[in-house]
């Protein structure tokens, strides 16, 4: 009864890290207005029996639109589990990363040019260190719709817990859309597709759906499903997995 308790307390405010591949395109915005935009994401979720579970985290977004043709946010983001069981608190997984980026309209409202950095670790699949520095090209798909596609190239840097360390250059393309499914709901598909430019069997593929709530102009909850699969995956892991993910987020 007290884990249902608690778990009706805090499900529109939980928040689950995204896996090793950030999806960053999911978290852009898309207005034109020219504004400092803050976000802030908070999340707790408790699983209590003969043991208890718990999990926290945060998210800053800083998000500056201010110039007619260059848009850019920064993302800082970071979550913890840990197991506390007979009076000791054992550390389940730490996750964190760090992910700045700047579009910069290239020609009319069809053609955008991208670079990003981004930086992270993640516990739960043996990641002490990634960094990342990249280029993308950002095509408008259509007029009527909300469609676009990414064709990019990074470099990838991965140092693992166990496995020796990747150094090399990935391919990174990506096929987003968005619709209004009502004046406040919005549904958003991603699927990414990267691979590295020396080795064919060493690629991933990347999808997310996400359904936005928009409460007011400065709350909206959302629901997400990601599901990734690498072909060449590091420490004998599984190749794919899935996140379900519910989501708070305060903006000014």
């Amino acid at each position: 009864m007290q884990s249902k308790v608690y778990r009706l307390l805090f499900l529109f405010i939980f928040y689950s890290s995204l896996e090793s591949q950030v999806n960053t395109e999911s978290m852009r915005y898309g207005s034109n207005e020219s504004l400092f935009k803050q976000t802030f994401d908070i999340g707790f979720d408790l699983e209590q029996a003969s043991s208890k579970i718990s999990n926290s985290s945060f998210s800053y977004r800083l998000d500056y639109t201010g110039l007619k043709k260059l848009s850019s946010f920064f993302i800082l983001s970071y979550s913890n589990s840990y197991l506390e069981k007979d009076n000791r608190k054992d550390i389940i997984s730490n996750k964190g990363f760090a992910h700045g980026r700047s579009t910069y309209q290239l020609y009319d409202d069809f053609f955008f040019g991208e670079i990003f950095l981004q930086k992270e670790f993640n516990d739960f699949i043996f990641i002490k260190d990634r960094q990342l520095v990249g280029s993308v090209l950002r095509l408008k798909l259509s007029q009527s719709y909300h469609l676009y596609l990414g064709l990019g190239i990074m470099s990838e840097k991965e140092v693992y817990e166990f496995d020796p360390t990747k150094d090399l250059i990935r391919s990174t393309n990506y096929l987003s859309g968005s619709m209004n499914i009502m004046e406040n709901i919005i549904f958003n598909n991603i699927i990414y597709f990267q691979f590295d430019l020396s080795n064919t069997n060493d690629y991933r593929v990347l999808l997310d759906s996400m359904i936005d709530f928009t409460v007011n102009e400065n709350i909206s909850i959302s629901c997400v499903v990601n599901y990734r699969f690498d072909n060449d995956q590091h420490e004998n892991l599984s190749k794919y997995y899935y996140i379900l993910s519910n989501n708070l987020s305060v903006s000014f």
